[in-house]
């Protein structure tokens, strides 16, 4: 996979040729359905998707990824970076098993 622009992701095909693969298709298809924050440069390139922006109903936080955290704020899932919340120094992840009311960060010292 490679990044091809800021919203399409290169699939190399069982036939061996490359296809186009657009990032807000991809996410959209996802369950729950989400938002492209665009293709990511990585060890592997991918689409970046995220749930924040999207509607919600009072439900429990949950992690948008690794090091992302999502809280239901007036109907919407709104961010907060797991690093921001932790002491510098440390490292932060977030855990689905972070608390009893959901999920959360976990921070650790250096």
């Amino acid at each position: 996979m490679h990044c091809w622009g800021p919203e399409t992701l290169l699939v190399c095909s069982a036939e061996q040729a490359w296809e186009e693969r657009s990032c807000p298709e991809l996410c959209a298809a996802m369950v729950p359905s989400r938002l492209s924050a665009g293709c990511y440069h990585s060890y592997e390139d991918a689409c970046r998707c995220t749930l924040e922006g999207t509607a919600c109903a009072d439900q429990p936080p949950r992690c948008d990824d690794e090091e992302t955290l999502l809280r239901c704020a007036a109907g919407r899932w709104v961010v907060e970076y797991c690093d921001q919340r932790c002491p510098s120094g440390g490292w932060s992840t977030c855990s689905a098993w972070g608390s009893e009311e959901g999920a959360g960060c976990a921070c650790s010292a250096a």
